[in-house]
């Protein structure tokens, strides 16, 4: 299995982190990763369209079995690029996602994204305890929470 990587913008620590786990589970699974699976990239739509065009050119008759993107708004550009150049998702390459982004979904006439979701209602409850917790109680221990993403499988990986 070939599995590749578009980060987002690296000096974002969500993309540093989302890069890091790509790198944790491709060892865990004994798949390969390298300079050559992972594309500097961005959050940006047109960021993604232009960089699958040119993966497409560079690897053409060898093109990664599927891509995990640090942002579904990168990934729906790419899923465009992919359209025009006939490379059909998921049979010839699967997608995945970050961040359950919709806004692109409408203007599709590729699959549905699979994609990691984060419990943003959680979080943002978690956001105000916590400064509640702080500005009633400043010398307090500081608190740190961590919140697992849930997979949404739909059809660019298959499902």
């Amino acid at each position: 299995r070939n599995i590749w990587h578009f980060t987002g913008d690296l000096q974002r620590t969500i993309a540093e982190s989302r890069r890091d786990g790509y790198i944790q589970g491709m060892k865990k699974h004994g798949l390969p990763v390298g300079r050559h699976t992972i594309i500097e990239s961005d959050f940006e739509k047109q960021v993604g369209y232009l960089q699958m065009k040119q993966l497409i050119r560079l690897h053409e008759g060898a093109l990664p079995d599927g891509i995990f993107f640090a942002g579904d708004v990168t990934a729906y550009g790419a899923l465009q690029a992919l359209e025009e150049e006939k490379i059909r998702v998921p049979e010839q390459m699967k997608i995945v996602g970050f961040d359950n982004d919709t806004t692109c979904a409408n203007d599709r006439n590729h699959p549905f994204l699979t994609t990691l979701s984060q419990p943003l209602l959680e979080m943002g409850q978690a956001a105000v305890r916590m400064l509640i917790s702080a500005i009633q109680n400043p010398t307090a221990s500081k608190e740190t929470k961590i919140f697992l993403p849930e997979l949404i499988i739909r059809e660019s990986t298959g499902k």
